[in-house]
């Protein structure tokens, strides 16, 4: 008697006659007519998923149980092909592991194909062609029928802040629509998103996924056509309707209730583009002066970088509103501080040495070497849960270890060159010859992190 594993899967457009119970049902009358006994331990369910990709729970236990040295069952049975996949490369691949490397039959019960006759192999190819065709088709459906209810000005994603969702459409939430007001009347009068943001949170107002409120959430709210009766629709493709070509978005009236007027919105739309306008220009000109100190100072309060805003540098996370302290500090002050520290700390140093290699060279080794490593942990995993045989994981990590030590040559040998080029390190910072590029690598090569607490008034340097 052979051994059976199942693998079931039904997605949320699935009929009932597609669901778990009833594809199991029929496996079983299938497993006792045919001679095959079911192992309830090998009874693999995806519930809700798309057979669009692979990457789905069940179906990768099953193919590591299937890999597996013990080869726990002998067939596979399926109810349908869709079941299994509904693209033809993954339906290639994983059947060809099965029946090629494993040795599992896998048969659809519905769909009976006759192994030992040579034209199965053209009709199940052409089996899972149709099954492909039929997810694409139904994309296509559901994205023409969602453009046609845009169209109408009928609102189609999760109700965001300020809105509930009903059987009508979407409706103002009393408490949070005040809210919404509210922050656009703070901001037109001047109010920083950051700001409302902290008024929001030390209000104990949440979002709708009950977090606390960030900056860019604020943002949103600002952005989002939706308060002032516009339906914004995004879609991939060209859908004509009465002569008019739509192009790639939507945008018409609402059928639902604004809840900020045409003018306040429209003040809000100014002020928010003028400062994206700004911060543009202040982060190009950010990224030509490519400052030496980005990256090196984390704020004591909760260890995030310090960032630079202009001619200033402020904690990053106090930005998003996730800090309570903004270590607020001017670029000329911090940078003299950290000068006149390094002047004291390195007033017994002699010559300092640093890589003659370019940057750019340097990086991508390192880059290379952080991504062999993430490899060769996904290949340790992989074994682990069982994904892989332990020949496999032996071939990965031979394979692996062989790239990482090409590439520790090719580091060693950059490393190689090294020369004198000062007597101190704040001489490099002040001068004026070198680039903010240069004087960012040696920042890099001699210090592990800077640490800033305005409040005490302090700075701690780390060197390595």
């Amino acid at each position: 008697m052979k051994r059976a594993g199942c693998y079931i899967r039904v997605s949320t457009d699935d009929q009932a006659e597609f669901s778990p119970p009833s594809q199991l049902r029929e496996m079983r009358d299938y497993a006792k007519k045919n001679n095959m006994r079911i192992l309830d331990s090998h009874i693999y369910i995806d519930e809700g998923i798309s057979g669009r990709s692979s990457d789905r729970p069940a179906f990768q236990r099953m193919i590591a149980a299937a890999k597996s040295p013990q080869k726990p069952f002998d067939v596979l049975l399926l109810y349908k092909f869709s079941r299994f996949a509904r693209n033809r490369e993954d339906s290639v691949v994983y059947k060809s592991i099965l029946r090629n490397k494993c040795g599992i039959e896998v048969i659809s019960i519905k769909e009976p194909i006759d192994s030992e006759n040579k034209m199965s192999i053209i009709m199940e190819a052409f089996i899972e062609a149709m099954d492909e065709y039929y997810s694409l088709n139904l994309s296509e459906d559901v994205r023409r029928t969602m453009t046609e209810k845009a169209l109408k000005g009928q609102y189609q994603s999760s109700p965001p802040f300020g809105y509930v969702m009903t059987k009508s459409g979407l409706v103002p939430h009393d408490e949070e629509s005040a809210i919404v007001k509210e922050i656009y009347s703070r901001y037109i009068n001047g109010e920083s998103c950051l700001s409302i943001a902290n008024w929001l949170n030390l209000s104990g107002v949440r979002t709708k996924r009950g977090s606390k409120f960030e900056k860019r959430a604020v943002e949103y709210i600002l952005n989002n056509p939706v308060y002032c009766g516009r339906i914004k629709w995004k879609t991939s493709g060209n859908i004509v309707r009465n002569g008019q070509d739509n192009g790639e978005s939507i945008d018409v009236e609402g059928e639902h209730v604004p809840i900020i007027n045409k003018e306040m919105w429209d003040k809000a739309k100014s002020i928010s583009d003028e400062s994206k306008m700004y911060r543009r220009r202040i982060s190009a000109d950010d990224a030509r002066t490519s400052d030496w100190l980005s990256g090196m100072v984390k704020c004591s309060a909760c260890g995030a970088n310090i960032v630079k805003s202009g001619d200033y540098w402020r904690c990053g996370r106090y930005v998003r509103g996730k800090c309570a302290v903004s270590q607020h500090i001017s670029d000329k002050v911090l940078k003299q501080s950290i000068i006149n520290s390094m002047k004291r700390d390195l007033s017994f140093v002699g010559d300092i040495n640093f890589r003659r290699q370019s940057y750019g060279e340097h990086k991508t080794i390192k880059a290379l070497l952080n991504k062999n490593a993430a490899k060769l942990e996904r290949a340790r995993q992989a074994y682990l849960n069982g994904v892989d045989c332990l020949d496999d994981y032996k071939s990965a990590v031979k394979s692996l270890e062989k790239e990482k030590q090409e590439l520790l040559k090719e580091l060693k040998k950059e490393n190689s060159h090294s020369r004198p080029v000062i007597k101190a390190l704040p001489d490099i910072l002040l001068s004026k010859e070198i680039s903010g590029a240069s004087k960012a690598q040696i920042m890099h090569s001699v210090i592990e992190s800077m640490v800033l607490n305005k409040a005490k008034k302090t700075l701690e340097i780390y060197y390595k």
